[in-house]
């Protein structure tokens, strides 16, 4: 896939394999026991077909995005194989033939995004009569037919709280949320898409509600396909209360300060590919701003300030 030509191919060409002590591939995420659990190649140059027999070799892979490239020819039917595979995003790029079937029995995969291609022919039945999957994208093919569960990407309606423009520090927050979760790709992203055009409060973006002298409040995002990393400044929020960000391809660190903001009560990161033990718990009787409720991966976790956590 002419790999001199991306943009970055750190320690690609070092013959070490990608998870070994001391190697880093670039775009390439590794479990704690050494399995190639993602790949991450979007908007990185790469061209040309992708070689069969590659995913066969990677049982323990859960995400994949090489979205925004210039790949071509039809996808690798080996893809099939990974059972575990939850997020998959080809999108933007010039892959043709027809949507394979095998994305319909992939049991874990929640995410599927091959919009903006040169898919032809029918939608397999197996994914017209999807169960399983939370977010299909196949716009921009010439193919036939829709997923029954299709009305799960509208909109809900706008419930509208702030009546105010939105503090201008805060609305930067969001708009690095949107760039770092790749936002262009979110099935629902109501406002978020006008960008520095827009305002959160007064536009009633997804998901954001926000005070009436436009303080944003709340930030819910669930089963959304929010993928990447949480950037850094999602811990300047000084009023937020809620943040839910359950059931999406997320990965990495929450940022440490995020656990003490001042009026947090409820974080949820359930279903996320996140690491809770990167962060340092709070220790008996330290304050924890005024978090009252955490869900991590199914686990519920109670806390209250000054006392210790009940697990």
């Amino acid at each position: 896939m002419e790999g001199t030509s991306w943009k970055s191919s750190i320690s690609w060409l070092n013959g070490q394999h990608p998870c070994a002590s001391g190697s880093s591939w670039f775009g390439v995420h590794c479990s704690g026991s050494g399995h190639v659990v993602g790949i991450s190649l979007s908007k990185q140059n790469l061209i040309g077909e992708l070689p069969h027999g590659i995913f066969s070799s990677l049982q323990e892979l859960k995400f994949v995005d090489i979205s925004n490239n210039n790949i071509s020819g039809e996808l690798p039917s080996d893809i099939g194989s990974c059972s575990k595979i939850i997020f998959f995003d080809a999108s933007h790029n010039s892959i043709t033939g027809y949507v394979q079937d095998f994305f319909g029995t992939m049991d874990s995969l929640r995410f599927l995004f091959l919009h903006h291609n040169q898919f032809t022919g029918s939608l397999p039945s197996s994914l017209v009569e999807t169960q399983t999957l939370s977010v299909i994208a196949i716009h921009g093919n010439r193919v036939e037919g829709r997923p029954a569960y299709g009305r799960m990407q509208a909109h809900p309606p706008c419930t509208k709280v702030g009546q105010n423009y939105t503090i201008p520090s805060e609305k930067d927050v969001l708009l690095d949320v949107y760039e770092s979760l790749n936002g262009w790709s979110w099935p629902r992203n109501r406002g978020w898409e006008e960008g520095q055009a827009g305002d959160p409060c007064l536009q009633c973006w997804y998901g954001v509600t926000c005070t009436l002298d436009g303080y944003v409040t709340e930030l819910r995002l669930p089963k959304n396909a929010l993928y990447g990393t949480i950037p850094s400044s999602l811990s300047s929020f000084r009023h937020l209360r809620v943040i839910d960000f359950s059931s999406n391809p997320i990965f990495g660190s929450l940022p440490q300060a995020a656990l003490y903001l001042p009026s947090l009560r409820e974080l949820d990161m359930s279903g996320t590919f996140m690491d809770p033990f990167s962060l340092a718990l709070p220790s008996f009787g330290e304050e924890l701003g005024s978090l009252g409720r955490w869900r991590w991966n199914g686990d519920l976790f109670h806390w209250r300030v000054h006392e210790s956590v009940t697990l």
